[in-house]
């Protein structure tokens, strides 16, 4: 079974998000940037060149900073032209294995050319993300069966991009708008490298941590490779990575890394508390109607997909009903 979530996973699992509705104030789909692949232009460095207009709807020029009034970290917008420049010393992205970049030195989207010359088409800039560049985020997929099904703990996160009474976010604020279902995790922090040895470690403490944050249940390393939640020793092991198929995506800035899964042996008693920006954490029946749920903003479909294939080759078959078959 492969661990890596492939160029044509992305581009199915996006185009499905994208025709499921586009993040709040980003542009729909016929108002994103298209170039057809015979005109695509490069500069003397040979580098794309990516057309920004700020009077253009899929530049989000209102976005080139965030809530706090700050620019993109390593970028400068002027407020006049509004046009970027990098600062800082070596950018974050080219330690990230960033393959190209644009004529402005913006790092691209490893997929920024399927998708200009397809029907998703594209939106310059950061969006919605913080940063330029690859945003690295880690998920955890905990799964438990009771009477011979499977259960999952998942999340349901408020949105914080709308507010009825503030659509265009002047002051700031903040909506706790009903979100989709999701795995617990997020963003991989600085913090994380601290907790674990080398980079790759990082993302199973990221992944851990969110967990905590976002349902109140802790994992411990016991030793290398190995680990206890909520009294029961549990196998935790990536099960997939890549760049995520997710609505915030842009041609400068998008999600990838790695996906956890683990198999407790019964739901703890221990019930989910729901955290920060989560309005409920609670275990699900992971049946086909949940797992499409998960599908409906980000790669979480794929990733409890490729779970249930990971469990199938341990000798578990889960049926569309969650119904748990041992072969």
């Amino acid at each position: 079974m492969s661990e890596v979530y492939t160029p044509a996973e992305f581009l199915n699992d996006y185009a499905r998000v994208l025709r499921a509705g586009p993040y709040p104030r980003y542009p729909d789909i016929p108002d994103r940037l298209r170039m057809d692949p015979s005109t695509i232009g490069q500069d003397s460095l040979k580098r794309p060149i990516i057309p920004y207009d700020p009077d253009q709807p899929w530049t989000l020029a209102h976005y080139h900073r965030d809530a706090m009034g700050n620019s993109p970290k390593g970028v400068y917008v002027d407020e006049g032209t509004q046009r970027l420049t990098l600062v800082g010393e070596v950018p974050r992205w080219l330690a990230q294995g960033v393959g190209q970049c644009d004529s402005r030195n913006l790092p691209l989207h490893p997929y920024w050319r399927e998708m200009v010359t397809s029907e998703l088409g594209g939106v310059v800039t950061n969006g919605y993300y913080p940063n330029i560049g690859p945003q690295e985020t880690s998920d955890l997929l905990l799964t438990a069966p009771v009477d011979g099904k499977l259960y999952a703990l998942l999340v349901e996160r408020k949105d914080p991009t709308v507010d009825a009474a503030d659509p265009d976010d002047t002051n700031n604020n903040r909506s706790t708008a009903d979100g989709p279902l999701a795995i617990p995790g997020g963003r991989v922090e600085p913090k994380d490298s601290k907790k674990a040895a080398g980079y790759e470690g990082r993302f199973t403490a990221a992944a851990i941590r969110g967990l905590r944050e976002e349902t109140g249940l802790s994992v411990k390393r016991n030793r290398a490779d190995t680990f206890r939640c909520a009294g029961f020793d549990v196998d935790i092991r990536m099960i997939l990575k890549g760049v995520w198929a997710d609505r915030r995506t842009t041609l400068h800035a998008w999600p990838q890394g790695k996906a956890f899964a683990g198999m407790l042996p019964d739901i703890p008693d221990q019930p989910p508390v729901a955290g920060f920006n989560i309005k409920e954490a609670a275990w699900h029946l992971l049946d086909e109607f949940t797992i499409n749920r998960l599908g409906k903003v980000a790669s979480h479909e794929a990733i409890a997909r490729r779970a249930l294939l990971a469990y199938q080759t341990k000798g578990m078959l889960i049926q569309p009903d969650g119904t748990i078959v041992r072969q």
